[in-house]
């Protein structure tokens, strides 16, 4: 079953709880209800409050049942370098081997964005030797499955090279460069012996993070450790001007709803200020780091690399967005995206009230319905995503999100209610249930941006595009336009009925 599907499950198996009756009964009458019990709704608010607070303790329900195998740090902490302690069965010498990073540009899939990074390996008289970490199957049996709750397993695989190159300069069009570490022949024999040990059976698993283990991350433990951790000392004193935030927003500019969907899952730990070794998740800025990290103890070079050329060129390359180079301000693009659905949703609102004929009147109301219903439906599914990764997933950039507080899987109620025909059946004078429903979910946006200006420090996700793209959505389906009548006849025949 899809991670949806289980979230979904949840909720409704919560709301069975807190209501005593069949669910789909409860969707269906909820509207009449909420006349006959005054309080109903009020104690919706409530639970719409208190929701958030299970997944932002941030605690995991499903912890992982295994241990993540393979870490860098115990992988590479019982590794000697220069010392050379795994016999190789190659044949070239120390001073043959030459070792060059390679880093792969920016793909047309989402999770080739980011670009890619391996390590090449080449001997005199032998094919060149590809050094990936970036190896996983979708076609695995549950893979989704295992996406969903965080337990991506990659492989580090060894390949040839050439090939390898060829699939990706000529076959996909993207660019990769290449630069030489400036090693010593005994720390160039060390750094292969330990890939081939790496690449073993059982060796050769780790548990993927989209920023702390990724096919970047483990080469930049490698060439820490063959530096004696100089590497990484250097990398820390190295203050970045961007967050990891910024940086998913650089490369997801070019596709606005991905940007907007990464953006609202991801909580407030990808805010914090990094340095230059945490921002090394990326393939380009590690090797921008290799280029200028000053490495003189063990070569004759200045830096850690020497030499950046590439292996594509200007024709090969295929026509794809570029990445930007600072993080685009993306208040208004949601604003304005904000703005022409609510727009939408009024004129539809007008037509039902305005039109000349009541067929006219009629139509636009089932636009409106069905628009109002795809909109709220849509949010639902995203957040019901967002509150199963919260609370079952190891997806930690998930956890203490603020998204849930103003966005959460309740928004299935008024998502249904918005497809009555006959939304007449008022609790006094202030509307129908899904009217007062988005009313209140109008009200505990605005008042979450009351505290995050009043409580920075605190409330420091940068999620503002996400509110300023649902303001608007949700007054306009708060404060429906045109006067309603209402049908006291009518409505007690209706009310009858249950």
């Amino acid at each position: 079953m899809s991670s949806i599907g289980i979230s979904s499950l949840l909720i409704l198996a919560f709301l069975e709880h807190v209501f005593h009756c069949d669910m789909l009964s409860f969707m269906a009458r909820l509207h009449i209800r909420s006349s006959v019990h005054p309080h109903l709704f009020t104690v919706l608010v409530i639970l719409t409050c208190l929701m958030p607070l299970v997944p932002l303790s941030a605690a995991s329900i499903m912890p992982p049942d295994i241990d993540p195998p393979n870490p860098s740090a115990v992988l590479l902490g019982g590794w000697v370098f220069p010392a050379q302690t795994y016999t190789s069965t190659a044949s070239a010498t120390d001073d043959e081997l030459v070792i060059k990073l390679q880093t792969i540009g920016r793909g047309d899939n989402v999770y080739e964005w980011f670009g890619h990074s391996a390590l090449i390996v080449e001997k005199p008289h032998q094919p060149p030797i590809m050094y990936d970490y970036g190896i996983f199957d979708m076609d695995s049996d549950n893979f989704y499955w295992d996406f969903a709750q965080g337990r991506m397993f990659y492989r580090v695989i060894s390949s040839d090279a050439r090939w390898r190159q060829q699939w990706v300069v000529e076959g996909q069009g993207r660019e990769v460069s290449m630069v030489t570490l400036a090693l010593s022949p005994a720390l160039k024999n060390s750094v292969v012996s330990f890939l081939e040990f790496n690449t073993q059976p059982g060796k050769d698993i780790y548990l993927y993070h989209q920023y702390n283990d990724n096919c970047s991350t483990r080469i930049r433990d490698i060439l820490d450790a063959a530096t004696g951790g100089e590497f990484a000392r250097w990398a820390r004193t190295q203050p970045s001007t961007m967050t990891l935030r910024d940086h998913v927003r650089r490369h997801s500019a070019s596709s606005p709803a991905w940007n907007l969907l990464l953006d609202f899952l991801q909580g407030r730990d990808i805010d914090k200020p990094l340095t230059l070794w945490e921002e090394m998740f990326l393939p380009e800025i590690l090797e921008d780091a290799v280029l200028r990290f000053p490495w003189p103890q063990e070569s004759t070079g200045s830096t850690l690399g020497e030499g950046r050329y590439m292996l594509s060129t200007e024709a090969s390359l295929a026509t794809r967005p570029s990445i930007a180079e600072k993080p685009p301000v993306v208040i208004w693009q949601a604003l304005g995206a904000g703005l022409c659905l609510a727009l939408i949703i009024r004129f539809f609102q007008y037509g039902r009230a305005k039109a000349p004929s009541p067929s006219m009147r009629r139509l636009a109301g089932g636009f409106e319905r069905g628009f109002s219903f795809i909109i709220l439906l849509a949010l639902t599914i995203v957040s019901c995503v967002l509150f199963f990764m919260m609370v079952a997933s190891t997806h930690d950039v998930t956890w203490w999100n603020e998204n849930i507080v103003f966005a959460n899987p309740l928004l299935i109620i008024p998502a249904f209610t918005s497809l009555k025909k006959h939304p007449r059946l008022y609790r006094g004078k202030r509307g129908p249930t899904g009217i007062q429903a988005m009313r209140k979910y109008t009200y505990v946006l605005l008042g979450m941006m009351v505290l995050k200006c009043t409580l920075p420090e605190l409330l420091f996700q940068m999620n503002w595009n996400i509110m300023f793209f649902l303001l608007p959505v949700y007054a306009v389906l708060g404060w429906s336009y045109g006067k309603k009548t209402f049908d006291e006849n009518a409505a007690n025949h209706y009310r009858n009925r249950y």
